[in-house]
């Protein structure tokens, strides 16, 4: 009887929709269009299928007016995996815990919630499309090849899953003691004091889940106040710092169009490395110094984009760095 009542009320929710569902029934995937709004009542079976949506892949409109897949109270799903799962919009019309079977371009990373309704969520498998420049906090290297939006009012606990298909292991270097979720918050993106909990099995439905870690926010946090959500490593600022507090190296010119110039006299004699990195922690450029190297260091910053970068001059497990501005005369 409640798998009857279960068809009926999605046959309803689907009649209201039905004109923006129909080219994508028509094609192998069930396809919500613009404006669209399909809502799920008990328990939606990604190999099965449930009410008129086939087994498969759920394509939800991400342009304009954008479409949504709902989850109503006491709903849930089953069967999600790196081949069946929603590529576009999720929300949820309920405050229990929830996991988001959502991915894109064959790529699936689920989001799980504590409980929040009317909290949304979609999954991108780019960089996240910043409309001016941002800044990040000291140390921070940011994934440029995923990002989440999350919308919601009410504050949650957030829990991303790591793989090896994430840029993340290649940042991290297999060091995952220092990933982190990353907000992007009036226009910076900054830290969410987040962890790896290896006891959480909350994602191992997942095909992968051998090969999984679930990284959690430590405290609740609001997702409204964050435009986008990405992966992130501390990179270990110098133990040691405070010995190179009396160091000093120049850069010229600041700002700079082509070349930038780093003198390193006052440090001649060790040995290290200079590198530059943009502020979603991409490595630029690199030159590695000695005894023997000249002190005058100089980059070609001719094909950077403008905006803000960060030179790390390291020695041994020291670092010190200075920022600088690329502004080309296009």
């Amino acid at each position: 009887m409640y798998q009857i009542k279960t068809v009926l009320l999605i046959l309803l929710t689907l009649s209201i929709s039905i004109c923006s569902i129909k080219e994508g029934i028509a094609q192998n995937h069930f396809h919500i269009k613009e404006g669209g709004n399909v809502t799920i009542f008990g328990i939606h079976h990604f190999l099965k299928g449930s009410g008129l949506i086939k087994p498969g892949m759920i394509i939800t409109e991400r342009l304009g007016e954008k479409g949504y897949l709902n989850f109503a109270e006491a709903s849930s799903w089953t069967g999600a995996d790196s081949n069946n799962f929603i590529d576009g919009y999720v929300r949820v019309f309920h405050d229990e815990p929830f996991i988001f079977p959502i991915g894109q371009n064959g790529v699936y990373r689920p989001i799980s919630i504590s409980g929040g309704k009317n909290t949304s969520a979609a999954y991108y498998a780019a960089s996240a499309p910043v409309e001016k420049e941002v800044s990040n906090s000291e140390g921070l290297q940011i994934s440029t090849q995923e990002y989440w939006e999350i919308s919601g009012e009410q504050p949650i606990f957030i829990s991303l899953i790591l793989d090896q298909t994430s840029e993340i292991a290649r940042l991290a270097k297999d060091d995952y003691s220092q990933v982190r979720i990353i907000g992007l918050k009036n226009d910076s993106w900054q830290e969410i004091e987040s962890a790896i909990d290896p006891t959480d099995t909350r994602f191992t439905e997942n095909e992968n889940a051998s090969k999984l870690s679930v990284l959690s926010s430590n405290s609740k946090i609001i997702p409204n106040e964050y435009k986008y959500f990405t992966l992130g490593v501390v990179k270990p600022i110098a133990e040691t710092r405070s010995a190179l507090q009396d160091v000093n190296f120049s850069i010229y010119p600041n700002p700079v169009q082509s070349e930038l110039s780093v003198d390193l006299a006052k440090i001649k004699g060790t040995r290290g490395s200079l590198r530059i990195y943009n502020l979603y922690g991409q490595l630029m450029s690199e030159q590695i110094y000695d005894a023997s190297s000249d002190p005058i260091f100089r980059f070609n910053t001719s094909e950077f984009l403008n905006g803000m970068y960060e030179l790390y001059i390291r020695i041994d497990h020291v670092e010190i760095s200075k920022k600088f501005t690329v502004q080309q005369l296009y």
